[in-house]
């Protein structure tokens, strides 16, 4: 069977919405407090397993018509694409997990926060800054292909 990057993202859709389900029912209302600069962005965290679940479906869908309509993307930009997209969402609830557990140890750390706070920014940030690539994949792969 082929590796395809439309099957990757849903599957990591179908986790996402598996472990954003499951959080959110032994946790409750969590929240995602973000802070870039001197702003605080605090967001319940089941609109972001909401969102991030229509853009990983969104980016299977997208790969998925352009393998239908026959359009070869290239190979180079599309895994490093699916792996840095992908591997951002195990990275995320992987911090989510190591960050839970040292707070259990001690509820009262707060020092852990700031920590957290920087590496899901991070991750963030590279997620968004790989997005582009899939346009550039598309735009290059059109070009080369009315070229040949």
């Amino acid at each position: 069977m082929k590796h395809k990057a439309h099957m990757y993202f849903w599957i990591t859709t179908i986790l996402i919405v598996l472990a954003g389900g499951v959080e959110h029912l032994l946790f409750g209302d969590t929240t995602l407090d973000l802070n870039v600069h001197d702003t605080y962005y605090v967001i319940d965290h089941l609109y972001v397993v909401i969102l991030s679940t229509l853009v990983y479906f969104t980016l299977g869908l997208g790969y998925y018509v352009l393998y239908k309509i026959g359009i070869s993307l290239n190979k180079k930009l599309t895994k490093v694409h699916t792996v840095v997209t992908v591997l951002a969402v195990l990275a995320y609830y992987s911090l989510y997990a190591y960050y839970a557990i040292i707070d259990a140890a001690d509820p009262m750390t707060i020092s852990n926060y700031g920590a957290l706070n920087t590496e899901l920014v991070i991750i963030f940030f590279a997620v968004l800054l790989i997005q582009p690539l899939y346009f550039i994949n598309i735009i290059v792969s059109l070009i080369n292909r009315k070229k040949a």
